[in-house]
């Protein structure tokens, strides 16, 4: 394969993985870049609503020291969260598509800590046969 052809490829594995797992699969369908960029943003917008409500309301229900734990590891996520997207967003960072992809791997991310929270939660109140 050319080189065109290896990174339209590659391209295109990113987005398809980025918007298959990410939540943001109503951007898939757009007529062209600045919509689906815009559509990317909205959906980390509501994302990152959703998860500090959702952190919110379970810090509610700790101890003191619980809370500085879990403060202590949100942060740490959090640092992650943006580093590891940063990598894998890499391969398009000069391009129009970097911001979708970004956007989508970091939409993807806070979805999967909402679920680990929501989880935790559960575990917590007893609410969850599964917890250890």
């Amino acid at each position: 394969m050319n080189k065109f052809m290896k990174i339209t490829f590659l391209i295109m594995s990113i987005t398809t993985c980025s918007v298959s797992f990410a939540g943001i699969e109503k951007c898939s369908n757009l007529p062209n870049q600045t919509a689906l960029n815009s559509c990317s943003s909205n959906a980390l917008n509501s994302a990152n609503q959703k998860i500090n409500t959702v952190y919110a309301n379970y810090m509610k229900e700790l101890s003191p020291t619980e809370k500085l734990q879990l403060k202590e590891a949100q942060r740490a996520w959090i640092q992650y969260k943006e580093k590891d997207c940063q990598f894998q967003s890499s391969p398009v960072l000069k391009g129009s598509l970097y911001p979708f992809v970004h956007n989508a791997c970091l939409v993807e991310k806070t979805e999967n800590r909402i679920k680990e929270l929501q989880d935790m939660q559960e575990c917590r109140s007893g609410n969850e046969p599964g917890c250890l």
